[in-house]
Parts: C-alpha cells; sequence; structure tokens
C-alpha cells in the first residue's frame, strides 16, 4: 500500500489514481441509481473503503495529486456520499475534503476549490457546507505572498456566493445557510486584508450590491 511503499510509489500514481477514481466513480452511480437493494452493505462497505483508499492517497502524497485534486473532491462532494443516510459513509467522504487544505499545498489547492463553486452549488446544501468550510481552512494556511496574490481571485468567488439566492438550483433549499457560511469566509478574507487591499474591494462589493436589483426569493 501508499503508506509502506512511501517514495516509492510515486512511479505508480498516474496508473494507480484513475484506476482509483474510477472505482470510486463506478460505485457513485451505483448508488446514485439506488441500486443498494441489489448489492446491500457490500456495496457501502467498497464505497467506504475506496473513499478510505482516497484519504490515505492524500495524507502521503498530496502534493503530488494536482492533477487528481478537482476530480477527488468533486465525488467526495456529491451528496451521495456527504449528505448519505449512512453515517459511517457522510464521515469517510466529509474526511476526504477536508484533507485536502491539510495536505496539498494552499496555492494548489486554491484554483481547484475557487473553481469547484458552480458545480458544488447543484449539488446541494450539504455539499456547499463542506465547501465553504474547506475554503475557509484553505485561506487560513496561504502565507502571506501566496494571500496577496490570490486575494482578488477569491473574494470574486466570493461574489458568486452571496449571490445565493439569486442564482442557486433548487438543490440549494436553505439559501440563508449559504449566505451564513459564505459570510463568514468573507470576514475570513477581511481579517488577513490591510488597508491597501481592502479599499478597492469595499469599493467593488458596494458597485456589486447596487447591480444586483433582481429581487430575492424569501421562501428559500
Amino acid at each position: 500500500g501508499v503508506k509502506k511503499a512511501g517514495r516509492a510509489f510515486i512511479p505508480k500514481i498516474p496508473e494507480f489514481m484513475p484506476r482509483l477514481l474510477d472505482q470510486l466513480t463506478a460505485v457513485l452511480e451505483l448508488l446514485r441509481a439506488r441500486r443498494t437493494d441489489e448489492y446491500g452493505a457490500t456495496m457501502l462497505g467498497k464505497a467506504e473503503a475506496l473513499l478510505e483508499a482516497v484519504d490515505i492517497c492524500i495524507e502521503y502524497l498530496g502534493p503530488l495529486l494536482t492533477p487528481y485534486i478537482s476530480k477527488i473532491a468533486e465525488l467526495a462532494l456529491s451528496p451521495v456520499f456527504i449528505d448519505s443516510k449512512h453515517e459511517e459513509l457522510s464521515q469517510k467522504a466529509s474526511r476526504v475534503f477536508v484533507s485536502i487544505p491539510k495536505h496539498v499545498p494552499p496555492r494548489i489547492a486554491l484554483p481547484t476549490i475557487l473553481a469547484l463553486y458552480s458545480s458544488v452549488e447543484g449539488l446541494g446544501d450539504e455539499s456547499l457546507q463542506a465547501y465553504y468550510l474547506v475554503l475557509e481552512q484553505v485561506i487560513r494556511r496561504l502565507d502571506k505572498h501566496e494571500f496577496k496574490v490570490h486575494h482578488v481571485s477569491i473574494f470574486a468567488g466570493l461574489l458568486q456566493g452571496l449571490a445565493v439566492r439569486q442564482t442557486a438550483p433548487s438543490s440549494i433549499k436553505h439559501c440563508e445557510r449559504a449566505e451564513a457560511s459564505c459570510a463568514h469566509v468573507c470576514l475570513e478574507l477581511v481579517k488577513r486584508l490591510n488597508d491597501s487591499q481592502f479599499s478597492p474591494l469595499l469599493e467593488r462589493l458596494m458597485e456589486w450590491a447596487e447591480a444586483k436589483d433582481v429581487p430575492c426569493d424569501v421562501s428559500r
């Protein structure tokens, strides 16, 4: 396994990771099709084992998994996994996604996480909550230079989140939760801004707020 092989496993990554993720995708599709009656506990157990394997890979090979981070995140955030009524399955999926900022350098993880927003928004409330939790962790782990380089793109991504009532699909049932989570990450960002960084973003926020003339769907 990855643990025992250590650095000797590195040449096997290009062959091993796509196969692992393909297997996880296949199990996801079976579970999404609600074929658990046919496969029962065996399929749930396989999903848990595969997620655990992905988690181990992230822990030991994190910086080397750049080509696969987006796919890993999309799979882990699938509501089939992360919003499963089977607690152990949902916990393992959450653990995989949360492992990304712990073991993948933030400068590598951040562009992938930001690019995921539109697809995550379509996955539902629990997936979006997990998304903001991880984005906050990535922001905290950026060093001063990385933060200077990326703070504008982070802010642009958060503006998307603040517009959730106007843009979110029907999969988002609780817009107020999404807004609160996004606002919390915004505060994390603001705490790291100096005056010269904060002023232009404040102006941009005010312009954005004035332009938002689409009525809110208060039922959500």
